[in-house]
C-alpha cells in the first residue's frame, strides 16, 4: 500500500516539475533592473517590447517580434520582452508566452507605473504595446508607443545593424 502511494506521488510531482517546465518563468524588472539590462547589451542593437495578456495589439504584435528577432539576430539585434501585466496575472501572462518567445522573459516590476514609464520614455504613460529600440552603444534610437506595423521598428533597427 506504501509503494502504491509513493509511486501516486511520484507520478504527480513529476507531472506538476513537467508542467512547471513548459511554462517559462517571468524575472520581475525594476527600472533600475530595466537600465542595466539594457546596458549589459553593449555592442548589440536592442528591442524592447512591452506587452500585456489584456492588450490584444501586444498579443499580434509578439509573434511578429519574435519572427524578426530570430531574422536579425546574426547581425546583432536582441529583443528583450517585458511583461506590463500586473503581479497578480503572471500566471496568465506565463501561460501566454509559453512558446511563444526565447528566455528570459521579464515582467515589470511593481514600482509605480507612472514612475516606471517616464523612467524609459518621457513621453510614455504606459499605453501598451510598447516597443523602443536601443543602438549599440545603449543610446535610445527609436520609441513606438501604440499599435505600429513591425516594418516600421524594422526600419529604425536596420540602420543601426
Amino acid at each position: 500500500m506504501n509503494r502504491i502511494r509513493l509511486a501516486i506521488v511520484a507520478v504527480f510531482a513529476l507531472s506538476l516539475w513537467a508542467q512547471q517546465g513548459s511554462v517559462p518563468k517571468l524575472t520581475p524588472l525594476t527600472l533600475d533592473g530595466y537600465n542595466k539590462l539594457v546596458a549589459s547589451h553593449k555592442g548589440r542593437v536592442v528591442l524592447v517590447d512591452f506587452w500585456a495578456t489584456y492588450c490584444v495589439p501586444c498579443r499580434t504584435e509578439l509573434p511578429e517580434l519574435v519572427q524578426l528577432s530570430a531574422k536579425l539576430r546574426e547581425r546583432g539585434l536582441d529583443l528583450i520582452i517585458v511583461s506590463a501585466d500586473d503581479q497578480e496575472e503572471e500566471a496568465q501572462a506565463r501561460k501566454f508566452i509559453a512558446g511563444k518567445a526565447p528566455a528570459p522573459l521579464y515582467i515589470k516590476s511593481a514600482d509605480d507605473n507612472d514612475k516606471y514609464a517616464a523612467g524609459i520614455h518621457s513621453r510614455w504613460q504606459g499605453e501598451l504595446p510598447a516597443n523602443f529600440v536601443y543602438d549599440r552603444t545603449g543610446k535610445k534610437v527609436g520609441a513606438f508607443i501604440g499599435q505600429v506595423p513591425t516594418k516600421n521598428i524594422e526600419a529604425v533597427i536596420e540602420k543601426f545593424l
